[in-house]
């Protein structure tokens, strides 16, 4: 090994894998979320390898704000949307559920009464497998909840959460086995 100068990294300090300044970064390296996405009216990314489906106008309590009613042209154009990027990863987060979805309806969240409450798993599980079977094949992964950490997202227990995941998986196993 050779010595640097002070304060300058020798070569193998650096990571190999980055690429010079002034190239473009590889599309499968990058990935965001735009909010509002399904309206239509947020200006999208040029391109983008993954889209995260949150704060995108298709949480689930935008989706199906009355039990069984479910407006599919929201999902349909964030999805339309993500895919327009060149987008080849799109995630869709649960969480938020409508009041009617709702353990407990009245409790304060951060998008309105019983958006942070832990869901009806049976309501959590159908929603779920409805959108997987959808859209299999183009959404391609779903992550349980938004922010579980924070009260404002999420008000029951990690332990809780983490049994309706497991369940949530099996969900996905049988309606979309692709999605992570």
């Amino acid at each position: 090994s050779g010595s640097a100068s002070e304060g300058t990294p020798t070569t193998d300090a650096r990571q190999s894998d980055t690429p010079p300044p002034g190239e473009p970064v590889a599309r499968e390296l990058f990935g965001t979320h735009v909010g509002l996405l399904a309206t239509g009216t947020q200006p999208l990314p040029p391109r983008a390898g993954a889209i995260r489906l949150w704060d995108a106008g298709v949480a689930w309590r935008e989706l199906e704000p009355q039990q069984g009613q479910i407006n599919w042209a929201l999902m349909d154009q964030a999805v339309a949307q993500a895919e327009s990027t060149g987008a080849t990863d799109i995630m869709w987060v649960h969480g938020s559920p409508p009041p009617w979805a709702a353990k407990d309806p009245e409790s304060t969240g951060l998008y309105g009464p019983g958006s942070a409450s832990p869901p009806k798993p049976g309501a959590y599980l159908d929603i779920l497998g409805q959108i997987a079977e959808r859209y299999r094949g183009r959404i391609t992964s779903y992550q349980a909840w938004n922010e579980a950490n924070i009260s404002i997202f999420y008000q029951g227990s990690a332990a809780n959460l983490a049994k309706l995941t497991g369940r949530a998986r099996e969900v996905l196993a049988q309606a979309d086995p692709d999605a992570l």
